[in-house]
């Protein structure tokens, strides 16, 4: 019985922390999430342009060997090409469709620590099993996820906060709708 208090002694100094792992993960998460979003709209805006004009250049291209065509059509032509070659170039340097997809798996993953520091902080700290094995595990997957991947931008992690907060002000007015007893007992802990 005595390490079973020592135990609980224990989880009540690294729940604090926890809390705070919880935090950072799930806005790494969420963050991630909405960089991979960004990204893959980014890619989209280069590769539907050169898709289009590549189209529009070899059609043109075929018409044009059938008649004679003008100079300035032929400089023209030749502008357009530039376009899609510069656009095409801007395509394969950015990446930005592996960014998006490196970006969604990060925050998935996040996710999954998330919901693991989530259930952890649920049971009762007497079938938690040991603090210091449990905060091993979680800041040793954490540490390696943070060194992978790319890192989200400044303005989308803010946004992603600032979204954040406004989704748990909302969630907060909900449960103010209900009785005292009904939220101690079905509120989930947001963290913030």
């Amino acid at each position: 019985m005595d390490t079973q208090i020592s135990r609980e002694y224990d989880w009540s100094l690294a729940e604090p922390l926890l809390r705070d792992w919880l935090r950072r993960a799930r806005e790494s998460q969420h963050s991630h999430h909405e960089a991979g979003k960004f990204y893959l709209a980014a890619n989209y805006w280069l590769s539907v342009p050169v898709v289009v004009i590549t189209t529009i250049l070899g059609t043109t291209a075929f018409a044009s060997i059938q008649r004679e065509v003008s100079g300035r059509l032929k400089i023209a032509f030749g502008a357009v090409s530039m376009v899609a070659a510069v656009l095409s170039g801007l395509q394969i340097h950015f990446q930005f469709g592996r960014r998006s997809a490196s970006h969604k798996s990060l925050g998935a993953r996040y996710g999954n620590i998330r919901r693991e520091i989530e259930e952890l902080l649920a049971l009762p700290a007497s079938q938690r099993g040991d603090p210091k094995k449990a905060l091993d595990r979680i800041r040793s997957r954490t540490d390696a996820l943070s060194s992978e991947g790319y890192v989200v931008s400044r303005r989308i992690f803010e946004q992603t906060i600032r979204d954040l907060a406004k989704r748990d002000m909302k969630r907060a007015q909900r449960l103010d709708c209900f009785p005292a007893q009904e939220k101690t007992a079905t509120a989930p802990t947001v963290s913030r």
